[in-house]
């Protein structure tokens, strides 16, 4: 299998000028011939969006756009970061496939320290989403889900995951790159799987993005680095052949480290976008290939 990752320095706010760097990298990697491509954590709409969260247009057009990046993911999968408003918003990964939105995953740990506050705009996931490739299992995190050891990645192997991916934002300082990628190898040992970090390439008044891509192993790394402020894509091959079918999405259930937790976000309309989730989306299946394998809850 073939993956791509597309680091993109994303502007807050700005989703027209995000859609558009998020469509050029989904369409070089799949001139490259990936069969997924990765983009950092809320990619649509550049990180962090604060308050720009608070108001239900701005959600509604970042939904917008992100069908139309769905639209254009016919022969590549697309793992975009993205926020997500369905009861609650979220800061999720959407699994774009067959030219719409196959499934959304939901970050389960969100960082409250520091310059982050994740926790005044988001709720936390529960579910994990494993994806079927063919042959080949994927799991989904995004940036702290992967900080600790414990779940969701070892939740996500032992429902089967080969291959897990990480969205980030993750900023910047001396030494970071160095510490990401040893933690990223760690990682791939404690799951005995496949793993790609995928993060934000930026620079900010409050902070600025390690722009760093991995590709970890349990025996062997290979990661790439570049100035804050470089968008670039990288492409790693593993010993899996390409698969021949479209997404398939699979719910595992709970991660144990979330099962009972109750979100700490308000519902109140102070701190909540108002508006009715999307429609004319039901649960997210397989697109329709005689090739995919069939969708099964875990």
């Amino acid at each position: 299998m073939r993956l791509a990752l597309a680091q993109i320095n994303a502007t807050v706010g700005d989703l027209d000028g995000n859609r558009g760097k998020i469509l050029d990298y989904l369409s070089q990697a799949r001139a490259a011939g990936a069969g997924v491509v990765v983009f950092p954590e809320l990619a649509t709409t550049g990180y962090p969006p604060e308050d720009l969260l608070l108001r239900p247009s701005f959600v509604r057009a970042a939904q917008d756009s992100l069908e139309e990046i769905a639209r254009e993911s016919d022969g590549v999968v697309a793992l975009v970061g993205t926020p997500w408003f369905d009861r609650d918003l979220a800061n999720a990964c959407a699994v774009c496939a067959g030219g719409r939105v196959q499934a959304i995953y939901r970050k389960q740990f969100l960082p409250n320290y520091g310059v982050f506050d994740e926790h005044r705009y988001f709720a936390e996931g529960r579910d994990l989403v494993l994806l079927r490739l063919g042959d080949t299992s994927i799991g989904t995190t995004i940036c702290e889900d992967i900080w600790q050891p414990g779940p969701p990645a070892t939740d996500l192997a032992l429902a089967g995951a080969q291959l897990i991916v990480n969205l980030s934002a993750s900023p910047f300082h001396v030494g970071k790159a160095e510490e990401r990628e040893e933690m990223l190898v760690t990682r791939a040992r404690d799951t005995s799987s496949y793993l790609a970090f995928c993060n934000l390439s930026a620079v900010r008044t409050s902070s600025s993005s390690t722009g760093t891509r991995s590709f970890s192993t349990t025996q062997a790394r290979s990661s790439r680095a570049h100035p804050a402020s470089r968008s670039t894509c990288f492409l790693s091959t593993s010993n899996r052949p390409r698969p021949s079918a479209g997404a398939c999405a699979t719910h595992a259930g709970a991660s144990s480290s979330a099962r009972g937790r109750r979100s700490r976000r308000s519902r109140s309309s102070s701190s909540s976008p108002s508006q009715s989730p999307p429609t004319g989306r039901g649960e997210p299946s397989c697109p329709s290939s005689p090739s995919s394998s069939r969708c099964g809850s875990r």
